[in-house]
């Protein structure tokens, strides 16, 4: 036991070539037994969990060996394990000023940390009524908010990719009621920090504490519209998180995976469109649909039909399951387009993902290709018709640099709510968005999007 904290230490610093650190742990508790071993696979394959197992078994022989040796022979090995054990500890201490100790006390402040937003949960819906400032100012309408999963705009032909991935964005290029945005970053690179701050008031650019921010539901809900929530993912897991909680403000809640601690699901994401063909609607409309996308084991994430490339393994995978995603997406749109009084549709992705280098996306291993999304839009001729400034405002804001943090302010500015904390400067529709690159960061602030090597190109 003793040897069990250097271990994984070490062990992980050989797998991600990174220290571990408290994103790592928060990652350990936010995930399931299915997405740890799909990790195993996609970092190396069963082999490495093979070569685990032999390391075990000659630890367990050679501890059972060292029974039988004399008494002076124990004594002197451990001796050396003892003096083994100090040397690695002194090692651990001088390489990074015991960061064991100080990875144990921040994952414990971060878990206060989403203990105190679970318990707040009923105090904020308390709270709505407190939200006397919240007006509508666009009167009805249906809006739809796409939540992508580990989507990078690296891996979309719309975006430039060399292979023909997104043919229905493509296809969309020119079109009036169609807005890409072509400089979208997350604001952290993995799913729970970064819709977080992408469904709430809280941002990178704030002092709010997220505990007490209000959400998009809770503020759509004040302003007088019906809230929907449909997702593929699971609906419970091993550890409730601050997604979980977000979700349960929506007055109607849909899951069409039923597993717990899995990222297995019975369904494609086109079993969604399902879902929204089943609603019952209403003049006032938020429906939230967030998808498995583009998360590992990525083969997983798209029927054999779309096994279209196939010579460059995980690569290849994971366009597989973008080119998936983009017919999933033209689906969606089509059947939203239905909807009676239907204003518009935002896409954006949680995060990105380090495909090209096989790091997926961890903060620890922090690329900036793991927080390159896509972000677009599609209006309603009623829409356009009705706003021409924020049409136009929209349009010309389509090269701006923007961070998903920043989805609250936007979409709530689309919708023509106010929420008593307006944040012009922070919303895309609004002519006085700040577009000043300098200001944007990543990763809660720490990483500043001006350093990202694209950006020099």
């Amino acid at each position: 036991m003793a040897f069990l904290p250097i271990l994984l230490a070490w062990g992980f610093f050989f797998s991600e070539h990174a220290w571990l650190d408290v994103q790592a742990v928060m990652a350990v508790f936010q995930t399931n037994l299915q997405e740890a071993v799909s990790y195993i696979q996609d970092r190396g394959g069963w082999r490495d969990a093979f070569a685990l197992l032999i390391y075990a078994s000659l630890v367990l022989v050679a501890s059972r060996t060292m029974k039988g040796l004399a008494i002076r022979r124990q004594k002197a090995g451990r001796v050396k394990t003892d003096l083994l054990i100090l040397c690695l500890f002194v090692m651990l201490f001088l390489t990074h000023q015991n960061f064991l100790a100080e990875i144990a006390s921040e994952a414990c402040e971060y878990q206060t940390y989403y203990d105190d937003m679970a318990q707040k949960t009923e105090q904020r819906a308390e709270s709505l009524q407190d939200l006397k400032s919240v007006t509508s100012e666009s009167g009805s309408g249906v809006y739809v908010l796409v939540i992508g999963e580990s989507e990078t705009r690296d891996h979309m032909s719309a975006y430039g990719y060399e292979k023909e991935t997104t043919p229905w964005l493509d296809s969309m290029q020119g079109k009036e009621n169609y807005f890409q945005f072509r400089h979208a970053y997350s604001n952290y690179v993995e799913t729970v920090q970064a819709l977080s701050y992408a469904l709430t008031q809280k941002n990178q650019y704030n002092g709010l504490e997220l505990e007490s921010a209000a959400s998009i539901l809770d503020v759509a809900k004040k302003a007088g519209y019906q809230t929907v929530w449909i997702s593929n993912q699971e609906e419970y897991g091993m550890f409730d998180n601050p997604l979980s909680i977000l979700s349960q403000a929506a007055d109607q809640r849909i899951f069409i995976n039923h597993h717990v601690n899995t990222l297995t699901t019975d369904y494609y994401d086109g079993k969604l469109i399902d879902q929204l063909k089943q609603l019952t609607f209403s003049d006032r409309m938020l429906i939230v649909v967030h998808l498995m996308g583009n998360h590992i084991l990525y083969r997983e994430r798209y029927p054999a039909d779309y096994e279209i490339f196939q010579r460059e393994g995980k690569k290849s995978e994971y366009d597989n399951s973008v080119l998936y995603n983009d017919s999933v997406m033209q689906e969606i749109v089509t059947e939203v387009q239905k909807i009676p009084n239907f204003q518009g549709l935002i896409y954006f992705s949680d995060h990105g993902e380090a495909i090209d280098r096989n790091a997926m996306h961890y903060a620890g291993t922090f690329g900036y290709d793991m927080a390159r999304v896509p972000l677009y839009m599609i209006f309603s001729p009623t829409y356009m018709e009705k706003h021409p400034d924020k049409i136009k405002t929209l349009r010309q804001a389509t090269g701006n640099y923007f961070t998903n943090d920043l989805i609250y302010n936007t979409l709530l500015g689309i919708m023509g709510i106010r929420d008593g904390e307006d944040e012009p400067e922070n919303d895309l529709s609004n002519p006085a968005y700040n577009a000043d690159i300098h200001r944007f960061k990543t990763l809660w602030g720490e990483k500043p999007i001006v350093d990202d090597p694209e950006f020099s190109k």
